[in-house]
């Protein structure tokens, strides 16, 4: 997953991301709480801070250095570096597990083996994911929003095809989300992505590219929010030792 983000890419997804978190984890969790959780792929923090809503205590774990440089501030989180192969915490330790956008990076059966040991029995592990619809933003900026054949990213990832054991499937959804988002903002969540970013650079350059960006949005929609779409994807285990 860190090979997907360089420095700029990074600062911009720390900017902004939309506040689609929490509401699609209240979509998963209805009403619950718990004492610990573990955010895997916590990147720069949104989705540990979402969790943290839920539990007294989170632990973000990532493999980007760069993303956890920028994690945002919370007493109730710890980030820590992880490889997501092996995980450093006792068996039965977890309440609840999330992947947040990140089990496509990171999934193999010896990732989910470590997951059915630090989990607790009757703990959840959720996985999520969401996928906003930006292609009519990048033609209103006259950029052809060409998907690589070589992105086979897939944002409805779950733990199929490998052994479950204690895990059992609970609720598998999707859906429909709008999101106003300001220009300055929608300009950060462009250049988050690596493949829009490199899109963006070609169009404008790279100097001053943000302003250049925010700009043009400000123009396109003339100071006003933009209402954007997102797909949204979910799947709760729980776990019956």
């Amino acid at each position: 997953m860190h090979n997907e983000y360089d420095e700029q890419t990074a600062l911009h997804y720390a900017a902004f991301r939309p506040a689609l978190h929490l509401p699609i984890l209240n979509k998963c969790i209805e009403n619950e709480k718990y004492k610990i959780g573990l955010d895997i792929g916590c990147g720069t923090g949104q989705s540990s801070v979402a969790l943290a809503n839920i539990c007294k205590k989170v632990i973000g774990i990532d493999p980007s250095k760069e993303m956890l440089e920028k994690a945002i501030k919370n007493e109730n989180i710890i980030y820590q570096y992880s490889d997501g192969r092996h995980l450093p915490f006792e068996n039965n330790y977890f309440d609840i597990i999330t992947f947040a956008g990140s089990l496509y990076y990171a999934k193999s059966q010896q990732l989910l083996d470590e997951v059915n040991r630090v989990v607790k029995d009757k703990g959840r592990v959720v996985v999520y994911d969401f996928e906003i619809l930006l292609d009519d933003v990048l033609l209103k900026l006259k950029v052809n929003p060409v998907k690589s054949l070589e992105n086979k990213y897939n944002h409805q990832e779950n733990f199929s095809g490998l052994m479950l054991e204690a895990l059992k499937i609970e609720k598998i959804s999707s859906g429909i989300m709008l999101i106003n988002i300001a220009p300055e903002n929608l300009a950060h969540l462009l250049l988050s992505s690596k493949e829009n970013y490199d899109l963006l650079e070609k169009r404008f350059g790279f100097e001053n590219l943000f302003q250049k960006m925010e700009q043009q949005l400000f123009q396109i929609n003339k100071n006003e929010n933009f209402s954007i779409k997102a797909k949204i994807f979910l799947a709760v285990y729980i776990c019956e030792k």
